[in-house]
């Protein structure tokens, strides 16, 4: 019987926000704790990078953070048997083209292969291709359109483009022997899959993959077997910082995958993170068994959309304010009066006009490009 292969797949890894004194010490030890033995051995070990590795750039016109970590960042991963980092994230443009091209020399340079991310918009679609004993071992990674995607003439992350991906993903499978996606996408500090990442998901595999990880929530999701693949709704930061008190942002998942000709074998290790890096979690076989027990309810449609309009009815105080162009102390104010200020200023017929806005294509995309253009 053939050794099987050995897989390790890491989340998020941003040294701009973790554990910086133990990556500028260079300390793959102290940044990856008790998990180092097992990143080392795998025949195959990817990482989501989740920011550039670079002193230069200038800073891009975006909302939300701007992180940059350093090149020698790279090191510390290699050494730390990374051999692969997606790159297709919201932040990986968030100091522009010349820190994103530094990002790719580091890698080259370790010797550590990138997907996802590339030159230009075409170049950033290419499978990686990687023969392990006599299989070969497909990887592909995709991010939601946010400030980083890839044009035709700039560089920049691989975008998830739904008329375009899911042939991209059967034509990848028919190259290799096991396919997996990465999915940088859904929505943040949500366990579960909204009703269209699940339907997007589940078509990947429809489409030919094998495993898809989504990526970006920042906290453990939920886990499903479809047909013969297997989606995992949310893997947690790897290396991404302590935030004291917050569990959910501090633990996460290392996903194992076992492969056997004809057979893949998945299986979790659960890691929190402490002051210097990650560490598994002692108690980590009750967190799997939590994951699971909320799993079980992923078949139910139901369910899933109930969950999800109550997760969005709380977000109404900011989102909708926001959308409508409010500053922040207004938003502020609406939240604190828990959302009455939005409700007396905001009719039901302006919320109508934006909704139409927004779910119709044709009027999204002239809302879209009137957007884009005005950035310009």
């Amino acid at each position: 019987m053939k050794k099987p292969i050995q897989i390790q797949i890491l989340g998020d890894v941003c040294p701009a926000w973790g554990f910086r004194k133990s990556f500028d010490e260079g300390d793959e030890s102290k940044v990856f704790g008790d998990t180092l033995p097992l990143l080392q051995k795998a025949d195959l070990t990817i990482a989501n990078l989740e920011c550039p590795l670079s002193h230069k750039g200038t800073p891009t016109k975006k909302t939300g953070p701007r992180l940059r970590g350093k090149p020698s960042d790279m090191s510390v991963l290699k050494r730390a048997g990374v051999d692969v980092v997606s790159l297709a994230n919201n932040h990986i443009l968030d100091y522009g083209q010349e820190a994103f091209f530094d990002t790719l020399k580091a890698a080259q340079a370790e010797g550590i292969l990138t997907v996802g991310a590339a030159q230009n918009l075409t170049e950033s679609k290419t499978p990686l291709m990687i023969e392990k004993g006599d299989m070969c071992i497909g990887i592909m990674s995709f991010a939601e359109e946010e400030f980083s995607i890839a044009s035709d003439s700039r560089g920049g992350a691989s975008l998830f483009d739904p008329y375009c991906a899911f042939d991209e993903i059967a034509e990848a499978r028919k190259k290799c022997d096991y396919l997996i996606i990465l999915y940088h996408g859904g929505i943040e500090h949500y366990e579960l899959p909204s009703p269209l990442l699940q339907k997007k998901c589940r078509k990947m595999i429809q489409s030919g993959a094998d495993l898809v990880l989504c990526q970006h929530s920042h906290c453990i999701g939920s886990f499903e077997t479809y047909q013969d693949g297997a989606i995992l709704y949310g893997q947690g930061n790897a290396v991404f910082g302590r935030r004291e008190g917050n569990t959910r942002w501090n633990q996460g998942m290392l996903v194992s995958v076992e492969l056997t000709e004809g057979t893949h074998n998945i299986s979790f290790r659960v890691f929190e993170a402490n002051d210097e890096g990650i560490s598994l979690l002692p108690n980590e076989a009750e967190r799997i068994t939590q994951m699971n027990e909320l799993s079980m309810k992923l078949d139910d449609s139901a369910f899933i959309q109930e969950k999800w309009d109550a997760f969005c009815n709380k977000q109404e105080a900011g989102y909708i304010p926001e959308l409508l162009g409010w500053g922040r102390v207004r938003i502020k104010l609406n939240r604190m009066l828990k959302n009455r200020l939005a409700r007396t200023l905001i009719s039901r017929h302006n919320k109508m006009i934006t909704m139409n806005l927004i779910r119709c294509d044709a009027h999204r995309e002239v809302v879209q490009t009137v957007l884009e253009n005005s950035q310009k």
